[in-house]
């Protein structure tokens, strides 16, 4: 993202790896598609496989964040997006959040770092309702040799009282970042995210999908769900497997035919209501990478 007399910042959109040639569509906040000041190119590579490259000059003033989404005919598609922010202005990093122990075991001390702004920016806790916290927190502020301000703030927070929390750093410009974390009961250690796989499956007409999760202190479930949050039953497998450190890995895999449903999720979960979800876009072309925006 570049600047232009000002007022206007030069947003590009690069994804490559399609077949075949896809479009290329910027949208703003409200969904509306921008067709004004804006250029396309494409490249093809020795294997066939499509380049496609915008650009879009747009004034930040005009929407929060705009969306570029590169997409086939048949109606496969990758979207990113992007927070132009006011000329002038540095816009710092996406907030790290970190979990600690707190003080009697009921509580945790939720950390909330990020670095790079200009001028002087405000951090917000939320909980999942979007209700500001402002009970039993600090925030800290320094300065970098080139006047770049980092911000850190803590939380003590209560996991049982919501099942994440949102840290958002802004500058009075209205231009933010945003972390989340989900604050887990002490006690307990929530595993990692699920890593997704899709495989070919017997006959063509479906796929074998699994899905792995390590590092819970308890045998967590597994649950599949489609895209209308019906859960999956039929054809599957779950297995089990615990580390020297007694921490648990669950696998799990399902047959699918993937003209049943968009996508899929799986989620992982304690029995107290800790969890972690990942989805997976079940489709039958070939379609390119997730577009980059370019900052």
């Amino acid at each position: 993202m570049h600047c232009v007399g000002g007022q206007q910042v030069n947003v590009s959109c690069v994804s490559d790896g399609w077949s075949p040639k896809p479009s290329l569509t910027w949208r703003n906040r409200e969904g509306r598609e921008l067709k004004d000041q804006q250029g396309l190119f494409y490249s093809t590579d020795p294997q066939g496989l499509v380049t496609v490259s915008g650009w879009l000059l747009f004034s930040p003033s005009d929407s929060e964040w705009l969306s570029c989404t590169v997409s086939l005919s048949g109606g496969d598609s990758r979207e990113s997006r992007v927070a132009p922010h006011t000329p002038g202005t540095e816009l710092g990093s996406i907030p790290v959040l970190s979990v600690h122990p707190g003080v009697g075991g009921q509580q945790v001390n939720v950390s909330c770092v990020s670095d790079g702004w200009s001028p002087k920016p405000s951090l917000i806790w939320r909980n999942r309702e979007g209700r500001e916290l402002k009970d039993q927190q600090g925030l800290f502020y320094s300065t970098d040799p080139q006047g770049l301000v980092t911000v850190s703030g803590w939380l003590l927070f209560s996991p049982s009282d919501s099942e994440w929390l949102s840290c958002t750093v802004s500058l009075s410009g209205g231009d933010s970042r945003e972390g989340r974390v989900a604050p887990h009961t002490p006690g307990t250690e929530l595993g990692s995210i699920p890593v997704l796989s899709v495989h070919p499956g017997v006959g063509g007409q479906q796929v074998n999908v699994s899905c792995v999760s390590d590092g819970w202190s308890h045998k967590p479930s597994l649950i599949w769900r489609n895209r209308e949050g019906r859960e999956l039953k039929d054809q599957q497998g779950l297995f089990y497997s615990t580390d020297p450190q007694g921490l648990v890995t669950v696998s799990g895999w399902l047959l699918f035919s993937p003209s049943d449903s968009e996508w899929l999720s799986c989620t992982v979960s304690h029995s107290g209501g800790d969890s972690r979800e990942s989805r997976v876009v079940l489709h039958t072309c070939v379609t390119g990478e997730y577009p980059v925006l370019m900052s």
